[in-house]
């Protein structure tokens, strides 16, 4: 394990020896892989093929990302769902796949003097490797693209032993050596299409709680001193109030949160500033100048107001707040453009976006106005009525100022109209600018 320090390599006997420090500049390591357990979880989440250890180059390398190399501001929850991610991707179905085949081959090899033995324990094998790609991809634990791979591998590894039992059948002129490959690949085969139709439906759930994620940065804070770059909690007011001076101006745009957090990260990362915009949430955050910012954009007969928000009951109907509270814009013609995260847009890019499921979620979503829930198709009801919901938290800081940069572009572009479908962001996923809001909600 290398220290982050001076880049010496430090073996589990150097680190005992020397009390988990490095051996050679004596920085202590916040992380020891060897004694790490994997954090607990309920029973549903089966998380037993995936490694969940890790160093402190591993950990450094992750708040370089979210960071953006130290440059950017970012809240735990951001760094939680990365997280998440790069230790989930550390499953590969495809390696377990082949490193089955491999040992069956192997096995194949040593047991060939056995006789008609073998194809049955050939047969078992193949029921093992399968099982390996059934348990990847019926977990809740894995990635959604994860588990997609593993179930078209279940069809892939069910067709190659039909193959391979027709092959030796011939070869042999052996019933056993034919019949047992056949049988075990169309079970196999069978177990894939199972799963194919069960695992759409299966919900991502994270590897580790919140609560030690925020153990793991007080940890890594005790040894390595503050992270400079992760966001406290939003608080009630951000900065001073604005100078008298100041407020006799006016903004041509309006960035609206359905949550503070968000709001909090692209006024920390200094976007207002850089786009010459105000930057407020629904909710009123930061609350020392949310009124006189309002105050300022009504002067604006030209504003426009993009609405910044998570595909969530709460996010979802953003837009039907901003027209109908009075503290907002009610009774007006203000432009309104939706540049937030649309349930449509999770569910086409399920594979892309981390996806959650609340019972919490499904409540709001049957409580949600009836205004808001017939601008919605069936479909993103049915999946919010489930308890579905996907975070812009999930995203790092660089990719949300990245959305908003292309949303502002785009909104401004001669080619953009109020019935237009722009896709603005497909990375990690979709946002999509759907036109002005023309009207109220009623």
């Amino acid at each position: 394990m290398k220290c982050i320090n001076c880049k010496t390599d430090n073996n589990l006997k150097d680190r005992q020896a020397n009390l988990g420090r490095c051996k050679s500049c004596r920085q202590a390591f916040a992380f020891e892989p060897t004694t790490m357990k994997s954090p607990s979880r309920e029973s549903t989440v089966n998380v037993s093929f995936i490694d969940l250890k890790f160093t402190d180059s591993f950990f450094a390398n992750l708040l370089a990302t979210i960071s953006a190399n130290g440059t950017l501001f970012f809240t735990p929850k951001q760094f939680a769902y990365l997280l998440d991610r790069k230790l989930k991707n550390r499953v590969s179905p495809i390696k377990s796949m082949f490193g089955c085949l491999a040992c069956i081959i192997f096995v194949g090899f040593v047991t060939i003097s056995l006789g008609e033995v073998r194809w049955i324990i050939l047969g078992v094998l193949n029921i093992v490797c399968a099982v390996v790609l059934l348990e990847i991809s019926n977990s809740s634990a894995a990635r959604p693209s994860t588990r997609q791979t593993a179930t078209m591998l279940l069809y892939v590894l069910g067709v190659m032993v039909v193959l391979s039992g027709i092959g030796l059948g011939i070869i042999y002129k052996s019933w056993m050596s034919f019949g047992v490959p056949i049988l075990t690949g169309l079970w196999i085969i069978r177990w894939g299409f199972l799963q194919q139709k069960k695992s759409p439906n299966i919900q991502e759930d994270s590897l580790v709680e919140y609560s030690q994620v925020m153990a793991w940065l007080q940890r890594w804070q005790a040894v390595h001193g503050n992270i400079d770059r992760l966001l406290p909690a939003p608080q009630a007011t951000l900065s001073a109030a604005p100078d008298p001076a100041v407020t006799a101006y006016s903004f041509d745009r309006l960035i609206v949160c359905n949550k503070p957090a968000i709001a909090q990260i692209l006024l920390e990362n200094h976007f207002h500033f850089e786009y010459n915009c105000a930057v407020l949430s629904i909710t009123g955050y930061p609350e020392n100048v949310c009124d006189t910012v309002l105050e300022m954009v009504r002067r604006n007969p030209d504003l426009i107001v993009y609405a910044f928000h998570d595909a969530s009951p709460d996010g979802v109907n953003l837009i039907h707040r901003l027209r109908s509270d009075s503290r907002w814009f009610p009774d007006t013609t203000v432009k309104i453009i939706d540049v937030g995260l649309l349930p449509r847009q999770a569910i086409a890019g399920r594979y892309k976006i981390s996806i959650r499921q609340a019972a919490a979620a499904a409540s709001a979503a049957h409580e949600l106005p009836s205004a808001t829930r017939q601008s919605l198709t069936a479909a993103e009801l049915t999946w919010l009525d489930a308890g579905n919901y996907a975070e812009l938290e999930s995203f790092t800081p660089q990719q949300l100022i990245q959305t908003l940069q292309r949303s502002i572009t785009i909104s401004r572009s001669s080619d953009f109209n109020s019935g237009g479908d722009l896709t603005i962001w497909s990375d990690e996923g979709v946002l999509s600018i759907d036109g002005f809001d023309g009207g109220g909600f009623g």
